[in-house]
């Protein structure tokens, strides 16, 4: 761990730096320096567990976070707007990523900017929330864009009610990828004349190639889940999508959505070598070389569209087009490994169900190595990520079990509601037909979206764990609360007697914090607890002189 202060370090540090150590080890991280962010983060901290930095401080640190070293998110709300200039190397990515056993969440909370602008190079973003929480977005306001960069990666996160679009990977951009994200509820809806915005959109310029792969772009307010629309001046050569799911209605006027490959002008040229691998389309089509030129040399196989089709330019020229699967019923299974299981995730897999004779329940048989005996696992249904796990348990042989949920199932619901648009509507659970899953295994408390602190959209009380922890002599208690309530937070002894109430009385809806200073107490465990309303939580933590 680097110590950028050097400052001497006592029994507390060496006990976080040991505890770090050891989450770190089996976190898939790379093991450079170790660095602390926090949302109640300072520009005058060194990065360390005791004094972290705040978001926008963490990613100018350029002369300090180095090739292989790994920026900490720890759990809670990053709100505003934020850019990343850390570049790392080919061989030595920077990862930004949540802390282990907690949850990052960037809210850019109405500004009328991007959420995370991703530019110096070969940084990995991973396992993070961008949203806005702002129930009346202004008009451009988006999730995260890749500018002029080089190797910049979005890996496992969850982008969702953007009023704009939301992912952007622009041309300048180069050699960028997003993969295994979930990309919601993006796009604009507070316009009644003009729908825009979608769940990603850009261009890419050759030789360079953009790989988006085995995201999830469903149930978008704006016109298309994934665009890949150019002109004379942006091209959008070598784009590769490759085992994508994209279903759900657009919800604006409840049409199918369809993802769209190629240019608005004709006689800007036809669009070099894209390619359409394995992809997954419910109810859904793929527009390929629309309203321009066509493609040229493009690859298109293994997609499959249930109840979908594959609409063509007749000018398209195809370096390969074989094995497409256009269906209307069938029962099949397929899983999706992590594809870079020796660098990203290794227990982590989707599934996508086709259930045509809508049984309750389906068998699902693993490939070798997603799971071992042992492993604890559970499967979160895409629609309702933020909720409970639809199947959960220990692996104990190549199969699980997974209930299928139906059209009355619980879903997340979206920041608002364009109820003035005609034809708007609820989004709804699709019917027990079809099934989009995430498997994830050996999950700390907390590696999942529920340890966020709260999220306004899923309308709970939460209470975060302290930070930092252990601490000396004082450490910040965080929770949020869904309405206006009356609320006691009380700090106890192991033996149960009470040494502190920090909070008694009413207090707004939102994110709240209080500090426990234990300078006139003494070493060992302590107890906090939050009483809000008739909702109850206890955490734990320890005060290290």
């Amino acid at each position: 761990m680097i110590n950028v202060s050097h400052r001497p370090e006592g029994r507390t540090q060496a006990f976080v730096r040991c505890v770090l150590a050891l989450l770190i080890a089996g976190s898939g991280a790379a093991t450079g320096g170790q660095f602390h962010v926090h949302p109640g983060g300072s520009p005058m901290g060194d990065g360390s567990a005791t004094r972290p930095w705040d978001l926008r401080t963490a990613l100018t640190q350029t002369a300090v976070v180095l090739p292989g070293d790994t920026v900490w998110l720890h759990g809670g709300r990053y709100w505003g707007t934020f850019e990343s200039f850390l570049t790392g190397t080919p061989a030595a990515p920077i990862f930004v990523r949540s802390y282990p056993g907690e949850w990052a969440v960037i809210d850019n909370g109405g500004s009328n900017d991007m959420a995370l602008w991703l530019k110096g190079g070969y940084t990995w973003f991973w396992g993070l929330e961008v949203t806005n929480s702002n129930p009346s977005p202004p008009r451009n306001e988006g999730g995260v864009n890749f500018t002029s960069s080089i190797g910049n990666k979005l890996i496992n996160a969850l982008v969702h009610d953007m009023g704009s679009t939301g992912i952007n990977p622009y041309v300048p951009s180069i050699d960028a990828e997003i993969y295994g994200c979930l990309v919601y509820y993006n796009g604009r809806f507070d316009d009644t004349n003009r729908v825009n915005g979608y769940g990603i959109y850009g261009q890419n310029a050759a030789p360079s190639r953009k790989l988006i792969a085995d995201n999830f772009f469903f149930n978008m307010f704006g016109v298309f889940p994934a665009h890949m629309a150019g002109s004379s001046t942006a091209k959008i050569d070598g784009m590769s999508f490759e085992g994508n799911v994209i279903f759900g209605h657009t919800l604006y006027d409840g049409k199918n959505v369809i993802a769209v490959y190629g240019n608005f002008e004709p006689g800007a040229g036809k669009n070099l070598e894209p390619e359409w691998k394995s992809n997954f389309f419910y109810r859904s089509d793929l527009w390929l070389g629309y309203n321009g030129d066509g493609v040229d040399s493009a690859t298109v196989t293994g997609n499959i569209f249930y109840r979908g089709e594959l609409s063509e330019h007749p000018a398209n020229t195809y370096r390969l087009k074989a094995d497409n699967v256009l269906t209307s019923d069938e029962d099949t299974v397929i899983v999706r490994p992590n594809r870079f299981a020796d660098s990203y995730d290794p227990r982590r897999a989707n599934i996508v169900v086709l259930n045509g004779r809508g049984a309750m329940q389906v068998t699902v048989k693993l490939p070798p190595g997603v799971l071992v005996p042992g492993d604890s696992f559970q499967v979160r249904d895409v629609q309702n990520y933020l909720g409970p796990p639809v199947a959960a348990g220990v692996f104990t042989d190549s199969i699980i079990v997974i209930p299928m949920p139906g059209s009355s199932s619980p879903i997340m619901q979206p920041r608002s509601i364009p109820a003035h648009r005609p034809g708007s509507s609820l989004p709804s659970h699709t019917d027990r037909e079809f099934g989009a899953f995430v498997l994830l295994a050996n999950l700390q408390r907390g590696d999942w979206p529920l340890a966020v602190g709260g999220s306004p959209y899923v309308g709970e009380y939460a209470l975060a764990q302290n930070y930092p922890n252990p601490f000396n002599p004082s450490t910040t208690i965080t929770f949020m609360l869904s309405a206006r309530t009356y609320v006691r937070l009380s700090v106890t002894n192991i033996l149960g007697q009470e040494v502190s109430t920090l909070v008694d009385g009413m207090l707004e809806a939102g994110n709240h914090s209080a500090v426990f200073d234990g300078l006139r107490s003494a070493s060992g465990v302590y107890f906090y607890r939050l009483v809000a309303g008739d909702h109850s939580y206890v955490k734990r933590m320890v005060l290290l002189r």
